[in-house]
C-alpha cells in the first residue's frame, strides 16, 4: 500500500515538494497538457508515479534531515487548521534547516 500522509505533512513539506519534485510535476502536466479525454489518467500514470515516489522521498529527507523543526511545523498546521499564517515562525525554522541541508536552494 502506497505512503498516505496528513494533509498538515504535505503542506510542511509544500515548498520542498516544489523545489525538488518541479521536474516530475512538469512532465506529468505535459502528458496530461489540455487532453480531458479518458485515457488521460492512464497514459500518464507513469509520470504520476514519479510524481508520487518524488514526494515519498522529500518528504523522508525532510524528517530524516530537519525531523525537529519539519514536525514542529506540521505539527502548528495541525494544531491550527492548517493556516500558514499562525505558524510562522516554525515555517521559518523549518524553512532554515531546509536550506541549510541542502532541501532547498540557499
Amino acid at each position: 500500500m502506497a505512503e498516505q500522509y496528513p494533509s498538515e505533512v504535505l503542506m510542511a513539506a509544500s515548498q520542498v515538494l516544489g523545489s525538488v519534485c518541479r521536474a516530475e510535476n512538469a512532465a506529468f502536466l505535459a502528458c496530461r497538457g489540455d487532453d480531458s479525454s479518458a485515457d488521460g489518467p492512464i497514459r500518464c500514470q507513469p509520470q504520476g508515479n514519479a510524481i508520487k515516489q518524488c514526494a515519498v522521498k522529500a518528504i523522508d529527507d525532510c524528517r530524516s534531515k530537519c525531523d525537529k523543526p519539519f514536525n514542529a511545523f506540521a505539527g502548528c498546521l495541525r494544531s491550527n487548521g492548517d493556516r500558514f499564517d499562525l505558524c510562522r515562525s516554525q515555517q521559518a525554522a523549518f524553512v532554515a534547516c531546509a536550506r541549510g541541508t541542502g532541501l532547498l536552494p540557499k
